[in-house]
């Protein structure tokens, strides 16, 4: 794997390797022509001054190692030193006489020197150089640095007049750029160097350095795909330009077969290299730094004309500025046709800029994404993803990962595989690499309702109205924030907040829909059936030809019980569905039922059933009307056939047993009743089926006069009221609505004997008082003639005991 040591500083690395590593026969032979220029050089007593140019990465720390190299297989004629890559105490002429007395190991020199003045060091500094008898030949790089920032004035021109009053001392230096200590007319070091441009590998030499790291590091894979047709090395040019350090960072992405080893190295890179960027942009003035700056915020090469307009600039302007770059070496140019397209020559200076952007470390790195798109077909990206997937635990890496293989697909790729992505992301807490990088608004928002969908699906309603907030205020052009901060207020019972929410949604994107059908669904909840119908007919004259308008139109009409008007919906809806809803037929089928059409009805609903074989409505239109045609059979026969797919489907439970009582089989009622209560006790459910079974039972048995029958029943009937509420306290509703029931009916088929054996059976029962109340009070009214009785009761209780009364006695009280 390439190291960071490998990529950034060379010095360190074993000479063996940087020999192999250097490629590219300019180079080469540059390197070679030095050292024979040098070396004439010193055999005639002429020094040699030489600056390499090249932006960052471009490989000059490389070249000047092998060139320190090189001259030391020549030490009886020249004696090489090379300082360290950053020289930050070098301020004077005497600080850098020092620094190659001390890189030459010569203690003794430094120790009678040191505590002499500037002066005096570089007088007698000069003097034990010159002593050593041969030419120096010292390798300074960062030359700009020195001159430009750390020396004065003074200092820089005695270190002109030191090189230029001296035989026995070369200079190679290095630098990104040329700076203005060597091009203004007026200073020191104007014309002193031979300058020498080291430029972008080409395609071959590419090429060549892949193969070479490959086989250094013996990664059979990656050097068979390198012998591989070219194709594979246009990737890595495009996206490098050519830059060795970001061929390497490239490299170490395939070798590792990760991104994230080889972003954490260039995020280092790019912090320390800040102050050297930013001392870029100071040496330029006003306009060359803005347009400078418009194409490293392009991020792609550009014309004069497209920087012109984002600049603001007058384009000839803006071409004269870029001539000016490329001259200075921050900027190369290409011909396309007619067009001339500029673009950063430093790689490493546009994702620097591209990071200050967008300074979060969640962002994507560019350079990576390009290169992954180029480098892999979507085909391999998505294999690699669904490993990815599959993994239980993701830490932050293995999360990024993701990211970068997700972004460099293409966008119908990217909508294929967003759902599993988003929601594995947010299982696993980095959600937000995702969020802050999609620039597709389609995309995003697919992302989005997935997102918000899982969070309402786990009931985080906080959460999704602090996170659509978020995106509220970015202002950003997606109604799904307003639409499920609006759902979660709405699941937080906040109806005045969320219908708020809805309209301002509606007032931001009045042209979508989507907004238009939420808020009438909002009020078709609330039973505004009326205003959510005028919203549908809207949705309709939006999108006439989708189903969705039709479809709540018709769910509107069914709720206002116009049921013609309904079906017409309906059929709107069918016909334009681009493939069967069962919903729809189910919706169609009550419509049918509730006009007495129970044929019709039968129909909807069976080819909704065939449809969404668990489509509850349709299963309980079906039912409804069987019974309705009293086709009992047929209702109790698909019953048996539906428990058996869902044992636990309690009110068709309920409905059985209501089935077998009209089918006159109450006894095969109560025996299911009592088995569902032996399998599933804990159930309170299954307690209420039972009350039911047996509270019917005894009304059966009530009518045929079989009152020890009467009394078995409602003692069962009482142990299971017990039961129930034993479980369960919030079915005392459901236990009283059928007790209430039975009473009535008691009331209506039996007598005053008969109703105070029930009485007598139910009174004790605590929790049935407020119902059973009018009940013994109309007793009481029979009994005495006593009608201040009906003073204990409230208004509504009153008049059911007066209606009892009047029943039980077939009189006018």
């Amino acid at each position: 794997m390439v190291e960071g040591v490998y990529i950034f500083n060379p010095s360190t690395v074993e000479r063996e390797t940087l020999e192999k590593i250097f490629v590219g026969k300019e180079r080469k032979r540059i390197l070679d022509k030095i050292v024979r220029d040098l070396l004439k050089g010193a055999k005639i007593k002429s020094p040699r001054y030489y600056l390499i140019i090249g932006p960052r990465g471009i490989g000059k720390t490389h070249f000047v190692t092998l060139l320190y190299y090189r001259l030391l297989e020549n030490s009886e004629e020249i004696i090489p030193v090379k300082l360290a890559e950053e020289e930050y105490s070098i301020f004077t002429l005497a600080d850098f006489l020092l620094r190659v007395l001390e890189t030459l190991g010569d203690t003794e020199a430094i120790e009678q020197l040191q505590e002499l003045s500037d002066d005096k060091i570089a007088i007698q500094a000069t003097e034990i150089l010159k002593e050593k008898g041969k030419m120096l030949v010292v390798i300074l790089e960062n030359l700009n640095q020195i001159l430009e920032e750390q020396m004065n004035e003074e200092e820089v021109k005695k270190f002109r007049a030191f090189l230029q009053n001296t035989n026995f001392m070369s200079l190679v230096s290095t630098a990104p750029s040329i700076f203005p200590s060597v091009s203004k007319h007026s200073a020191p070091f104007f014309n002193f160097f031979h300058i020498i441009h080291l430029h972008e590998l080409s395609r071959d030499e590419v090429w060549e350095l892949l193969q070479k790291l490959a086989e250094i590091e013996g990664v059979p894979a990656l050097l068979e795909r390198t012998r591989e047709p070219m194709s594979s090395v246009d990737a890595v040019i495009r996206i490098t330009g050519g830059n060795p350090r970001a061929v390497m960072l490239i490299y170490d992405v395939l070798s590792r077969d990760e991104v994230t080893h080889a972003e954490d190295i260039l995020f280092r890179i790019l912090d320390e290299s800040t102050p050297y960027y930013q001392s870029i942009y100071a040496a330029l003035d006003g306009k060359k730094r803005k347009v400078l700056d418009a194409l490293a915020f392009l991020g792609r090469p550009a014309t004069p004309k497209k920087i012109a307009l984002k600049t603001r600039m007058d384009e000839r302007s803006v071409a004269t500025y870029l001539r000016r770059l490329e001259r200075d070496g921050y900027v190369i140019s290409k011909r396309a046709g007619r067009n001339t397209y500029y673009s950063i020559r430093d790689t490493l200076f546009r994702l620097w800029r591209e990071l200050r952007l967008n300074p979060s470390r969640k962002r994507m790195v560019s350079i990576f994404i390009e290169f992954l798109q180029v480098w892999y077909t979507p085909e391999e990206c998505l294999k690699k993803l669904s490993s990815l997937l599959t993994e239980k635990r993701l830490d932050g890496k293995r999360a990024k990962e993701i990211a970068y293989l997700f972004f460099s697909l293409p966008k119908e790729h990217k909508k294929m595989v967003v759902e599993p992505v988003v929601k594995k992301l947010l299982e696993a807490g980095f959600v937000e690499i995702i969020e802050e990088n999609i620039e597709d608004m389609e995309v995003k928002e697919q992302a989005l309702f997935v997102e918000f969908t899982e969070l309402l699906n786990t009931k985080e309603y906080e959460k999704i109205i602090k996170k659509a907030d978020q995106y509220i205020r970015k202002n950003e052009n997606t109604a799904i924030p307003w639409l499920f901060k609006a759902a979660a207020l709405d699941e937080l019972g906040m109806k005045e907040e969320t219908e708020k929410v809805l309209k301002d949604a509606l007032e931001r994107f009045g042209d979508n829909w989507v907004v238009v059908l939420a808020l009438g669904f909002f009020y078709m909840q609330n039973n505004r059936v009326s205003e959510a119908l005028g919203l549908f007919e809207k949705v309709i004259e939006m999108v006439p030809d989708l189903p969705v308008g039709w479809t709540f139109k018709g769910k509107a009409l069914l709720l206002m019980e116009r049921h013609s008007e309904a079906i017409g919906a309906l059929n709107e809806a069918i016909s334009r569905a681009g493939s069967e809803i069962g919903e729809l037929y189910a919706d169609r089928a009550r419509c049918y039922f509730e006009l007495g059409e129970y044929e019709e009805a039968l129909k909807d609903a069976r080819h909704a059933l065939e449809i969404e074989s668990n489509n509850a409505e349709a299963f309980k239109v079906l039912l409804l009307s069987l019974l309705e045609l009293e086709r009992y059979k047929e209702a109790l026969s698909l019953l048996e056939s539906h428990l058996q797919r869902y044992p636990d489907d309690w009110t068709a439970w309920r409905i059985k047993i209501g089935l077998l009582g009209l089918a006159e089989r109450s006894e095969d009622a109560i025996k299911t009743a009592d088995e569902l209560a032996t399998a599933s006790p804990s159930v309170p459910d299954v307690w209420l089926i039972r009350l039911e079974a047996y509270l019917a039972a005894a009304l059966g048995a009530l009518i045929e006069e079989r009152l020890g029958d009467v009394r078995s029943y409602l003692s069962t009937a009482v142990e299971c009221i017990k039961e129930v509420l034993k479980r369960d306290n919030n079915a005392i509703k459901e236990v009283a609505r059928n007790v209430s029931g039975f009473l009535k009916n008691i009331v209506e088929y039996g007598n005053l004997s008969t109703l105070k054996i029930v009485l007598e059976f139910l009174t004790p029962v605590g929790e049935l008082k407020q119902i059973l109340e009018p009940f013994e009070v109309a007793v009481y009214v029979i009994e005495t003639g006593d009608e201040r009785e009906y003073l204990k009761l409230n208004p509504e209780s009153r008049r059911i005991a007066e209606e009892i009364v009047k029943k039980l006695t077939r009189g006018d009280r």
